[in-house]
């Protein structure tokens, strides 16, 4: 679920924009705030989480180009829309060396909203896909024993074992991540995406975890909530994941299984008077 902030001094433009979100019946995106200027938009990031941001450019106390760059240091997970009444290419120039996402201009149409949103959604998710990325490309090291308890935990199908797989996986997730709560569900996807290929077995096909999955009926996502949040997503995706993962190995032959799961049990015990890292933990 994407969550969207509406900044623009005029009360109808936000209700208007709010309106044409809802009206798009986007189950993967929502409106979840709305300020009048940037310095209200910065106050309410500082108790709420949101993923993409609408933004006015011309705007009493606060403009959307000065809060841009505070956005962009504060909450680099952000993607940014700018919308104005000027047609003014210096204008979009300075917003697109800001790393905008798009720019349109007043009156705002739903289509070209609805396709400026798509692009920030999909730019947040690419973000947030290399960054995981990046950080399980730092930890290949380390995370071999976790990654050899979930071939042989697949392979041998040792169903009633994963619960606690998934709670060990989460904890080092957690560790991985370096505070970055918001990375959680992509570092899942990349997860099972790495222990799809190691026991060959192809891609599940999992998709975007949605709140109403969660059991999460709230439009605002306060930063208490947040951290249970973000681990219940992931939680959720590496589930789905080994479970589609314990289908797909029933189709796969068994020799072919005899064969790999004996070569995890061969590494694993090579390797058992390594210390490992991996505990459990309650979620």
């Amino acid at each position: 679920m994407k969550r969207i902030l509406v900044i623009d001094d005029e009360q109808h433009i936000r209700a208007g924009i709010i309106a044409k979100v809802e009206q798009l019946g986007d189950e993967t995106m929502l409106v979840c705030g709305e300020a009048p200027n940037g310095t209200e938009g910065l106050k309410w990031l500082e108790s709420n989480y949101a993923d993409i941001c609408i933004t006015d450019i011309r705007m009493p106390i606060m403009d959307g180009l000065t809060m841009i760059p505070v956005l962009e240091q504060k909450y680099p997970w952000m993607q940014c829309i700018i919308i104005s009444s000027y047609d003014d290419f210096q204008y979009a120039q300075r917003a697109i060396q800001l790393g905008v996402t798009d720019y349109i201009l007043k009156p705002i149409e739903r289509e070209a909203l609805s396709q400026s949103l798509v692009h920030a959604c999909q730019q947040v998710d690419q973000r947030r896909k290399d960054r995981a990325y990046h950080v399980m490309a730092k930890r290949i090291h380390e995370s071999q024993a976790l990654m050899s308890r979930w071939k042989d935990l697949i392979l041998t199908r040792q169903f009633n074992k994963y619960p606690l797989l998934v709670a060990d996986t989460l904890h080092s997730m957690e560790e991985w991540s370096g505070g970055a709560m918001y990375l959680l569900e992509a570092l899942s996807f990349t997860w099972i995406q790495m222990v799809a290929t190691e026991v060959k077995l192809g891609q599940p096909g999992l998709t975007a975890i949605k709140d109403s999955e969660l059991g999460f009926d709230s439009k605002v996502l306060h930063h208490e909530n947040a951290r249970f949040y973000f681990r219940l997503s992931a939680v959720m995706c590496l589930e789905r994941g080994i479970l589609d993962l314990f289908e797909m190995v029933k189709g796969s032959s068994v020799q072919e299984n005899a064969k790999v799961v004996g070569s995890v049990k061969q590494y694993i015990n090579e390797h058992y008077a390594e210390k490992s890292i991996w505990r459990s933990s309650r979620i």
